[in-house]
């Protein structure tokens, strides 16, 4: 019966008064065993309706407001672009940028969670800010055009220069970075650190949010919502 049934759904018939009104008991036996005439009745089936391409879930699309982009080999992005862990190339750091990318001035909070890090305390990774053509083998602030704030020591970076800024954060911290006007703002476990200390945000082109890892098993998550009042 239950073959019988999934006959009728495939073909898209809404009874089986439909079906015998249009074929013989012996045509839908004939049609459910296929071609060869002496094959099981079940040989209709490929898969169970569960495994049926009508019955899959197909994955979810990216997070409309954006997320982690990168071609590099040594990171996984999941869920949506929300998710970002570096696996391999251990202790060579590289960034990812998160896309869209905006134009400097704009209004943007992007949210971090630090889910794993190789050491939960005394860890560097650096959030911030890119433009789009800065070379992505090394961490947030080394060049004029990228802005960072480094967890191990609460440092800020630009030029390739640090500043004494605020206190470190540690696996399990959440860090919020606000792009607003041409500043940046730091934020840790919904707690306003105060603006970045170096130069006003400048550049053509677009700038982007952006991560920088340093070890293999780093990961962090990423959220958009509005800065903390």
């Amino acid at each position: 019966l239950l073959q019988f049934l999934y006959f009728i759904d495939t073909h898209k018939m809404s009874s089986l008064e439909g079906l015998l009104s249009r074929m013989t008991v012996q045509e839908v036996m004939d049609a459910c065993r296929g071609a060869d005439p002496n094959a099981p009745f079940t040989s209709v089936f490929t898969s169970s309706p569960s495994e049926s391409p009508k019955a899959r879930k197909p994955s979810g699309p990216s997070d409309p407001l954006g997320g982690f982009v990168t071609k590099a080999p040594h990171f996984e992005v999941s869920n949506g672009g929300l998710s970002l862990k570096k696996v391999g190339n251990d202790g060579k750091w590289n960034t990812v940028r998160i896309k869209p990318g905006l134009g400097i001035g704009s209004r943007k909070y992007w949210e971090f969670t630090l889910k794993k890090l190789k050491r939960a305390v005394n860890q560097q990774i650096v959030l911030g800010l890119t433009l789009e053509n800065v070379p992505r083998d090394n961490f947030l602030g080394t060049t004029a055009f990228s802005w960072g704030y480094g967890s191990k020591y609460g440092h800020v970076y630009h030029k390739g220069a640090d500043i004494d800024f605020a206190e470190q954060c540690k696996q399990g911290d959440v860090i919020g970075i606000l792009m607003s006007g041409p500043a940046m703002y730091v934020y840790k476990n919904g707690k306003k650190l105060g603006k970045a200390g170096f130069a006003d945000l400048q550049g053509s082109g677009d700038i982007f949010g952006a991560v920088s890892l340093l070890h293999d098993g780093d990961h962090v998550t990423l959220r958009h919502a509005d800065p903390p009042a």
